[in-house]
């Protein structure tokens, strides 16, 4: 079970750092992230903006991480610094 909370879709890739909280974008998924925060947990998606260049190429985490090297990292590592 999760934490009941609204699902967090993270947009990676060429323009990820201009989202704004509520948007709504045509992307698509290619990873999951299940954390613990305050004792349950929380998933996160990955996911890339079906217009961004390179979307084309990327399937998965592992597409995504080699298109856009770091970003799923400093994802996960923005939740692991707020989660108690």
């Amino acid at each position: 079970p999760g934490d009941n909370d609204p699902l967090d879709v993270c947009i990676l890739g060429l323009d990820y750092s201009a989202q704004l909280s509520g948007n709504v974008r045509l992307v698509k998924i290619v990873g999951v992230l299940a954390m613990i925060d305050h004792g349950e947990v929380d998933w996160k998606l990955f996911a890339i903006d079906v217009f961004d260049p390179l979307a084309s190429q990327i399937h998965d985490s592992l597409s995504l991480d080699r298109a856009y090297p770091g970003q799923i990292n400093s994802t996960i590592n923005f939740f692991a610094s707020r989660t108690h």
